[in-house]
């Protein structure tokens, strides 16, 4: 099914996405993010959730009616949103949500949106926020939402979307692979760039998942002492020493 997470943090952007496709019978591991470039300064990245089918053909079509137009913010966001819209009435039966990432390098100007399933419009998330888009994304939100602020910078942001991408392969539905993510700073002349696996394992170690579970069942021990009780003296695993 896919998850997606876009950070619009106060000096750039982040996106981060699994890579898993799955038609019911058959999974693979793609890209799901997708660079695009409008004009020299102009550049868009976006991930897809839902009909990968869906998704190829938006790409598609919007790489065509893109291409080196040299669009300012305004016809972009239109273009876009026509795709979507002949999307919507050409293919009904295949949905799908995307979240998209907007840049001017010269403007140094950042802009991030996503979309609900069955709209054919951009919904802008503003500086200081977070979107994440799939299938079910209620464990992410509850994580970024108590994590993410404000203040948080880029490299923070992408060490944020690498672990909760890793969170979701576990809790989430058709959510596996390797991850991906991009990132631009602001006043980076060169747009986008790209996080490859080596670096994305780094992140991924510096945060291994079992030590959550370890934390959450030792704060839940910590919280009911008398659980050995109920559990007839047994010791349980992961408690701390006393």
């Amino acid at each position: 099914m896919t998850f997606v997470v876009g950070f619009h943090c106060f000096d750039g952007l982040v996106l981060c996405a699994d890579s898993e496709e799955n038609d019911g019978i058959n999974k693979k591991y793609v890209d799901k993010l997708y660079g695009l470039e409008v004009s020299a300064e102009r550049q868009l990245c976006f991930g897809g959730a839902g009909s990968a089918t869906a998704i190829d053909k938006f790409h598609s079509k919007l790489s065509d009616i893109l291409a080196w137009n040299d669009f300012d913010e305004i016809k972009t966001e239109l273009h876009v949103e026509s795709v979507l819209d002949h999307m919507a009435k050409s293919y009904p039966h295949l949905g799908f949500d995307i979240l998209l990432a907007q840049i001017e390098t010269e403007k140094e100007q950042t802009l991030l949106y996503r979309t609900y399933q069955g709209e054919a419009s951009l919904r802008p998330i503003e500086m200081g926020s977070f979107a994440c888009v799939g299938m079910d994304t209620s464990l992410a939100q509850f994580l970024l939402g108590n994590l993410f602020d404000s203040f948080t910078q880029i490299e923070e942001a992408l060490q944020l979307g690498i672990w909760v991408t890793n969170m979701s392969k576990i809790h989430a539905h058709g959510v596996s692979g390797p991850s991906a993510a991009f990132s631009y700073r602001r006043g980076d002349k060169d747009g986008w760039k790209r996080h490859y696996t080596p670096e994305i394992s780094s992140i991924e170690d510096k945060y291994p998942l079992e030590e959550i579970r370890q934390m959450l069942h030792g704060y839940w021990v910590r919280k009911n002492p008398n659980i050995y009780k109920i559990l007839g003296g047994l010791p349980v695993r992961g408690t701390p020493n006393k």
